[in-house]
């Protein structure tokens, strides 16, 4: 569902203020965004995103990109599948070391990384992210996009956040830093590459938007499902986790604007948040996220404080 979101999020943006994601100078994708920032760098464009997950009618590209007629609407994606069964002794934490090093972390502790070591090692086939991805990459010079796209994820053994396309990556094209990125903790099986595991690049950060500090942008966008403007706790676990991850991308905006880069935040409201509960692993439920997404970015785009961003945004779509 956040990747849903994250699609109208995006449509909207292109609607509004002509920004194609496409064409951005770095895409920084985590998780479905890691999905995503692939998508986009293979050439579809943002409205044809918000309509594969929406179930509606696609362009030619993006039809013949889903391997469809042309003109055809793409099915919404189905919810993806209950695990395996497993075994009482597959039920152990899959690292422990992971768990200490999230909790005992220096500054503030990483409760993502801590939980990600806490539940048991995942075992739903990865492919399942990729598969859309890997027909479509025989253009790729190593199979990486010549423009900037850096996909997070988190080396299993240590804790350490690894971000292929950036750091001296380990033997991986882009479909596999997909599968990478997005193996959620417990869920889908530990990505090997090099001999090392990795697991979903938001363990450690639901954004790692901090990545774009220092960097000289006029402007960074972050798109972030998974924190909320004003993020309540109360007894419920996924509010409080929505809580946790905020005060994490708080601290990320402020590191990139201290080094002079406008940032413009588009999350859920809490008025969005009920079309965002639930199963998130549900692509059924995608119309309903597309839409919420459409909605929170014409609601962020219309506050006053974001008029600056715009203006900046509509320049960039006009010089190109």
């Amino acid at each position: 569902m956040g990747g849903a979101w994250s699609a109208g999020v995006l449509a909207e943006l292109y609607d509004q203020c002509g920004l194609d994601a496409r064409q951005a100078s770095l895409l920084v994708g985590t998780s479905a965004g890691a999905s995503l920032a692939a998508t986009l760098r293979l050439g579809i464009s943002p409205d044809d995103l918000a309509r594969r997950m929406s179930g509606q009618r696609l362009s030619d590209h993006g039809a013949t990109f889903a391997g469809l007629a042309p003109g055809a609407p793409h099915e919404p994606t189905p919810d993806l599948p209950a695990p395996p069964s497993r075994a009482w002794r597959d039920w152990r934490p899959q690292s422990p070391r992971l768990v200490a090093a999230g909790l005992l972390r220096v500054g503030e502790p990483r409760f993502g990384l801590a939980l990600a070591g806490l539940v048991p090692t995942g075992n739903v086939a990865n492919e399942l992210v990729s598969s859309h991805l890997r027909p479509h990459m025989e253009g790729l010079p190593g199979g990486w996009p010549t423009a900037a796209t850096w996909l997070c994820t988190v080396r299993l053994d240590d804790g350490r956040r690894v971000v292929l396309g950036r750091d001296a990556r380990p033997d991986a094209d882009l479909a596999s830093a997909v599968e990478a990125s997005a193996a959620v903790p417990g869920y889908f099986s530990p990505v090997e590459l090099d001999g090392r595991r990795y697991i979903d690049g938001g363990s450690h950060s639901a954004t790692n938007a901090d990545l774009t500090a220092g960097l000289g942008f006029d402007l960074v966008v972050v798109i972030s499902p998974l924190t909320g403007t004003r993020p309540t706790v109360g007894g419920n676990p996924t509010h409080l986790a929505r809580a946790l991850r905020s005060r994490v991308l708080a601290r990320e905006v402020a590191a990139v604007r201290r080094t002079g880069s406008r940032v413009l935040v588009i999350q859920p409201s809490p008025e969005d948040l009920p079309s965002l509960s639930g199963n998130p692993l549900s692509g059924e439920r995608g119309p309903e996220a597309t839409t919420t997404g459409r909605r929170s970015a014409h609601r962020r785009l219309s506050q006053p404080d974001s008029a600056t961003a715009r203006a900046l945004l509509a320049g960039i779509a006009d010089s190109r």
